[in-house]
């Protein structure tokens, strides 16, 4: 996907918004080489109560880096 988006579509970054308290989605974000960028606290509500965002993001130049240390 990675891929696609910066090779096909020419995207500058890719953006991840997850609830924080989804450690899965942290895992893979962070297997994908994407780093957080912000938390925002108490920003959506959900279900009643007031839930955090995070964000993680990778830009094109990082994949491309990462991409050609890793193979």
């Amino acid at each position: 996907m990675r891929r696609r988006a910066f090779a096909e579509l020419g995207l500058l970054r890719v953006v991840a918004e997850l609830d924080p308290r989804n450690d899965a989605s942290i895992a893979l974000c962070r297997r994908l080489g994407m780093r957080e960028e912000a938390c925002f606290v108490k920003d959506l509500m959900f279900r009643g109560d007031w839930a955090d965002t995070d964000i993680y993001a990778i830009l094109d130049v990082e994949w491309t880096t990462r991409s050609a240390i890793t193979g």
